[in-house]
């Protein structure tokens, strides 16, 4: 009965995300946010290739899983698409449209399963049994996933964000699970899906305090210095800057904030904002409960600020977004508990 279940709820998981889904593969013009598609598409076309430019061609996991689905034909591709008709050629370069859609695809599977990954995350989480939480609440709750701005635009692209997602909900289950090994072997393969993930997880686990976290701060930390490595000792072309502590500095100096920044990076954080404000008038002392979402927000701020990426940086923040929910979804059961939620 548990199996099935479980089976119910991923279903209900995925057509909640299929609108989002197909209005991505039939609409989603890459070179309108989501530019780092002209390097993706190489890779999954060819994946580890040697004319990978840094950081992105040490994100191999998304696109190798897109290049196996790609290859197999196992994904969605409308036959008309603004992209297929007018777009696919840019900069003097063709990009294919199968390409991307298996790209959007995948991403679309790895949200699908970060979302049902959180739901089994929260049962193991303190109060989170069984019967903590109805199945309907349980589902609506990890769908917010989907309903992010930065997972909408980003998420359902051609780029790596679902795999992302993935991996820190992944993360956030085996922590909870005390699954030491399994931890480490995920923290280290997230590496080389998304550098930022295991200074996530580190600051996270730190700042929630409690020493039974050591190892897995160890393994984030080990992780980290696996991929600094490969930028040292595999180096590839690209973003030499990023390695710099003199351009981060001057990065700093020169931030400002402009109407675009204020609205892909602050306002696009909606999920936040709106449970936040909900929490604030029926819960206020919940409030304090976010305090290590916070700090890796207030890390991943100050990353993108120093690599000077802009507008970008709300799809930075995003990354955090699983830490955010598994946090209110440990707080909608403490109220549920009281009968005030």
């Amino acid at each position: 009965m548990i199996v099935v279940r479980r089976l119910v709820s991923l279903l209900a998981l995925f057509f909640i995300a299929l609108g989002v889904f197909f209005a991505a593969a039939k609409f989603n013009v890459p070179w309108y946010g989501s530019n780092d598609f002209r390097h993706y598409s190489l890779m999954v076309e060819t994946p580890f290739s040697a004319e990978s430019r840094a950081p992105f061609g040490y994100r191999v996991v998304t696109p190798a899983v897109a290049h196996v689905i790609w290859r197999s034909g196992l994904f969605y591709a409308p036959k008309e698409t603004p992209f297929k008709d007018a777009f696919s050629l840019h900069e003097g370069v063709r990009f294919s449209g199968d390409i991307l859609n298996a790209l959007i695809f995948t991403n679309f599977m790895m949200l699908v399963g970060a979302a049902f990954i959180l739901t089994q995350a929260l049962r193991l989480s303190p109060g989170g049994g069984a019967d903590a939480i109805s199945p309907f609440s349980e589902v609506m709750w990890a769908s917010m996933i989907f309903m992010s701005f930065s997972t909408v635009v980003f998420g359902f692209a051609g780029i790596t964000e679902g795999g992302t997602l993935l991996f820190v909900s992944l993360l956030l289950f085996l922590h909870r699970a005390k699954m030491q090994v399994w931890f480490f072997v995920v923290v280290i393969i997230s590496a080389f899906q998304r550098e930022l993930i295991s200074v996530v997880m580190m600051v996270y686990l730190l700042s929630s305090g409690a020493r039974r976290n050591r190892p897995y701060v160890l393994a984030a930390l080990i992780s980290f210095f696996a991929y600094a490595s490969a930028r040292i000792f595999l180096p590839l072309p690209g973003h030499e800057d990023q390695l710099q502590l003199s351009s981060y500095l001057q990065n700093f100096s020169s931030f400002s904030v402009d109407r675009d920044f204020f609205l892909q990076v602050v306002v696009a954080q909606n999920i936040v904002w709106a449970f936040l404000a909900l929490i604030a008038v029926y819960h206020l002392a919940a409030i304090r409960e976010f305090v290590p979402y916070f700090c890796v927000l207030g890390v991943l701020f100050v990353l993108s600020v120093g690599t000077d990426i802009g507008p970008n940086a709300g799809r930075i923040l995003n990354i955090a977004l699983p830490i955010f929910l598994i946090t209110l979804g440990e707080v909608m059961v403490g109220m549920s508990s009281r009968r005030s939620f």
